[in-house]
Order: structure tokens, then C-alpha cells, then sequence
């Protein structure tokens, strides 16, 4: 599954309603395992857009080009249907399609979704084949995930929303004092997620599609408390900053449909030894807020 990357510029051309707009070029450097990431401007709500991805060698001389689709969001006074998936837990070798990777995709694509929401574990760190124990075979898991066909063929048309659980920064039920997997630090996890998930600003995000949805993404690993903390002092799993936010933005919405989108169970039971959630006795204090908040 490995993925050679190339130091050169990427670009998009993306159109809609017969304007056409194109990117400036942005260059792919080993710095960022050759990941970049392009904002796109002046988008109208609940448009469809043909896009256009060009890639170019740093000479100039192999060039490549990609075409796909994707919808916005519509204004918070449409009223529209809206049609997602959501999923969660990939791990490489669990595949079912020796080809083009977990059927799932396919599945989903069929359905026409306007967005996608992974909730977490997009890659398995922890897990052999191999092993993340370096920078390297860390970023390997994320070639080797998006090499598969089905993933490609879906991301060209569907719009995804991404969190992070603990597999996918660092290993199992991972805190901000955790050791590190081999040479694999938590700083590492970060900046590797960073490179793979485009984001403006926060972890923690909420968006509105149309008159009658509104999600909320939350962040369960950058603002909990580490694993070691003074006796009597109270846990946190989303810090006072995200549950000001979290509290603000729910009561500030009149949207018909609140989702919250968690990569941690918020009701339980989970399994008995399981320490890490809202659903544990760990956080029993901030998972009674939260579940009377909701």
C-alpha cells in the first residue's frame, strides 16, 4: 500500500453555475510528506461543484489532473432534505474487497450522500502491519488507508467531515501524558493528522446545512486531562474552552436537528474496564453534565 510522494505543486479548478475559479499553485514538500492543502473561496451555499485537481513535477515535466464533484452546505433558511453517512473504526487489514478496499465505500457512494462524517480510528497506529513505531510508518498507514480505490473513488464526489479518537494519534486510549509508541510521540500524531485533515481553526467545529440540520464535531484527545492528576481534582475530557463553545452554539441554534457527532461514547454502558470515555467512571462527573445538558 505504499505511496511514493513527489515534490512539485498542486492546484484546483473548481466551477459552478458557469464561473470558473483556479487556485494559486502550492507546493508539496517532504516537510509535510507532500500534502497540501488548498482553501477555496467565494463558495456559494448549496451549489454542486466540478473540480478539477492538477498536479505538476517540481521541472514541470509530468503533469496530472483528477476530476471530481462536490456540494455545499445550504443557508441556514433553506429548507432542503439532506442525505449523510457516518462511520467509524477503519482498520487496513480488516478489508473485504481485495481490490478496492472495504466495500462500505461503495455502499455509501451509492446512496449520493451530501457529506460524510468518519468519527475516528481512520488509521490503526497500534496495530501491526505495521506497527507505527516511527514518523515514517505513521504516515505510511495514511497512504496505504487512502490508496484504497473505493476511498479514491468516493472522496472524488463526497465531502468529508473528520475527527480523531486514539488509534489515529497515538495508540489505545491515549492521554496527553502517555508514553510514546517506540519513537512515535503524541507531537508526532498531531502533526501527521494535521497533514492528512485540512482545518481553518478549532478541533472542535460546528456546521449548519440548511434550515433543518445542524452538526457539532467534537475533539476528545487535545484538551482532557492527562492520565496522572492530583487527587480531588476534577476531569475533563473537552475542557472548559469546547464546553463553553458547546454550550453557546447549541442554545444560540434553531436548527430543527441537533447531531452530535463524538468520537467517544457519551451514553453508556460501555465495557467495564474501559477508562477513557464519558460513558466510564473516570468521567462520570462530566458525563452527567453533559448527558443532562443534551
Amino acid at each position: 500500500g505504499a505511496i511514493v510522494g513527489a515534490k512539485g505543486k498542486v492546484r484546483i479548478k473548481y466551477k459552478a453555475m458557469g464561473e470558473t475559479f483556479i487556485s494559486d499553485w502550492y507546493k508539496t514538500e517532504s516537510i509535510n510528506d507532500f500534502t497540501a492543502q488548498i482553501p477555496l473561496s467565494k463558495l456559494k451555499a448549496g451549489e454542486r461543484y466540478s473540480i478539477e485537481l492538477e498536479a505538476m513535477s517540481e521541472d514541470g515535466s509530468d503533469k496530472s489532473t483528477v476530476p471530481g464533484s462536490f456540494k455545499t452546505a445550504y443557508d441556514a433558511e433553506e429548507v432542503k432534505p439532506v442525505n449523510l453517512t457516518t462511520s467509524t473504526c477503519q482498520y487496513f487489514w480488516n478489508y473485504d474487497d481485495a481490490k478496492r478496499g472495504f466495500q462500505t465505500y461503495d455502499a455509501m457512494a451509492k446512496l449520493k450522500p451530501d457529506f460524510f462524517v468518519h468519527t475516528g480510528d481512520y488509521v490503526y497506529y497500534d496495530r501491526i502491519g505495521p506497527l507505527a513505531t516511527d514518523l515514517e510508518k505513521a504516515r505510511h498507514k495514511w497512504h496505504a488507508m487512502d490508496g484504497w480505490t473505493s476511498l479514491k473513488d468516493f472522496y472524488k464526489n463526497v465531502p468529508i467531515y473528520m475527527l480523531k479518537d486514539d488509534h489515529d494519534l497515538l495508540k489505545d486510549d491515549v492521554y496527553p501524558d502517555s508514553s510514546p509508541l517506540g519513537d512515535f510521540t503524541l507531537e508526532n500524531g498531531l502533526k501527521v493528522w494535521r497533514e492528512n485533515v485540512p482545518l481553518k481553526d478549532k478541533p472542535f467545529r460546528t456546521f449548519r446545512w440548511g434550515k433543518d440540520l445542524q452538526i457539532w464535531l467534537v475533539e476528545g484527545r487535545e484538551y482532557r486531562s492527562p492520565k496522572v492528576i492530583p487527587e480531588g481534582k476534577p476531569r475533563t475530557i473537552w475542557g472548559d474552552e469546547q464546553k463553553n463553545w458547546f454550550i453557546d452554539t447549541i442554545e444560540g441554534s434553531d436548527a430543527t436537528f441537533k447531531i452530535l457527532f463524538s468520537p467517544t461514547p457519551v451514553v453508556g454502558p460501555d465495557r467495564e474496564k474501559k477508562r477513557d470515555n464519558h460513558a466510564n467512571k473516570l468521567f462520570e462527573e462530566e458525563g452527567n453534565w453533559l448527558r443532562g445538558f443534551l
